[in-house]
């Protein structure tokens, strides 16, 4: 917004234009370029990563980690996954208990 400072010296109007600090627009700009910059950066970076990750080395890399990682995993956590039934443990609780007395067998009953 300009604002006009209007005076007479020696008969003769003189008007003195005043403008707004040049600062905030400074600071907008510097913040804006800042901003591009930034995601100039990160795009570079995200290239990087995709050129790294198409190089040969880095795929063979891959391939050996993902055969080996399950069988890492479930050494280390024998409850997972596919090896869940690896033990069995028995519970002597009921004296009487016959594995023979679990019926396996539906039964017909018959609704009148």
């Amino acid at each position: 917004m300009l604002k006009d400072f209007f005076a007479t010296y020696k008969n003769q109007d003189i008007s003195y234009t005043f403008i707004e600090p040049i600062s905030r627009d400074i600071n907008a700009l510097i913040e804006m370029k800042q901003k591009h910059i930034d995601y100039l950066q990160l795009e570079i970076f995200s290239m990087n990563i995709f050129d790294t990750l198409k190089s040969t080395k880095v795929r063979e890399k891959i391939k050996l980690i993902s055969k080996e990682w399950p069988l890492i995993f479930v050494f280390d956590h024998p409850s997972a996954f596919w090896n869940r039934k690896k033990h069995i443990v028995t519970l002597p609780y009921e004296d009487d208990f016959s594995e023979e007395n679990i019926p396996t067998k539906s039964v017909l009953f018959i609704t009148s």
